[in-house]
Order: structure tokens, then sequence, then C-alpha cells
């Protein structure tokens, strides 16, 4: 649904910044995971904050605001900066609500 390129420059992008380096277990428990980075633990926290019940709803969503190429490029700002961010990521997302 984000149609991002995935090409090795981006998907090496993301490793670093989002994705954990290792396979988590069940001691683990983010965003207090030692080991990894600060964006990384914001990462999982909020993917493991998102409830399956809310996928239908998320999903229309995101679809509604990615309806053509020039409205994806909010939301993909947004997807970009929802770890360092959740407010500049919100503003993203409601620019491309807007368009």
């Amino acid at each position: 649904m984000a149609r991002e390129s995935t090409n090795l420059s981006n998907t090496t992008r993301y490793v670093d910044e989002v994705f954990p380096g290792r396979l988590l277990t069940d001691d683990d428990h983010p965003p207090h995971c030692s080991d990894l980075p600060k964006t990384v633990n914001q990462a999982l926290e909020l993917l493991f904050f998102v409830q399956p019940d809310w996928y239908p709803s998320l999903m229309k969503l995101w679809k509604e605001a990615t309806c053509n190429y020039q409205s994806r490029q909010d939301p993909q700002r947004a997807l970009e900066t929802v770890v360092i961010s959740k407010t500049k990521a919100i503003e993203y997302y409601s620019e491309a609500v807007i368009k």
C-alpha cells in the first residue's frame, strides 16, 4: 500500500532506521530493548501499538490518502517520519487527505 520503491538504497535505509538488526525474542519489550537504536525501538513500539482489528480502517484511510501519485508523496513522508515525530507524520498525512 505504501508503494515504496524497494530498491537496495531504500531498503538499506529502512533497515538502519526502523528494522531491528536481529530477531526479536519473548524477552524483548519495545521501547526498552537496550541493544537496539532509539528509532528501531520507537518503530517497534508503534507497530505493537496498532491493534489487528484496526487494520481494515487503517487500510481504507491509507487507500484514500494515496489515490494517485501526487497525493502519495505526503503519506510516504508520514511513514518516513513517524518513528522520529508522530506529530510531523500526522501533519504530512493530513496534507495528503486535504489534497
